[in-house]
């Protein structure tokens, strides 16, 4: 018999957002409810200096990145919005692989 495992977490598990630097590996945590109002902290790399939005990285400059900052003040204010409403939003995933 086979048997599979997944792991499903509510929105609300999550602790924090980790920014990870693809140029020299360094991660930022961004504990949920620290993560800034504003999208200043998406700019660069504060290890490096890498700059995350590279010129021609995306279609709409003034847009794009708003998606991420939506998402980011999303996972700070998830208690407060699944308060609001009568369902859980679970996220599955694989279980790892030793």
């Amino acid at each position: 018999m086979t048997s599979e495992h997944n792991i499903v977490a509510s929105l609300t598990d999550i602790k924090a957002v980790l920014l990870q630097c693809d140029h020299c590996g360094a991660r930022k945590s961004i504990p949920r409810e620290k993560i800034p109002q504003n999208s200043g902290f998406l700019d660069k790399c504060e290890i490096c200096g890498t700059d995350w939005w590279p010129e021609g990285s995306y279609k709409n400059p003034t847009e794009f990145p708003n998606h991420i900052v939506s998402f980011l003040e999303t996972m700070r204010d998830i208690r407060t919005i699944e308060n609001m409403v009568r369902f859980t939003v679970l996220l599955e995933f694989d279980e790892p692989t030793p």
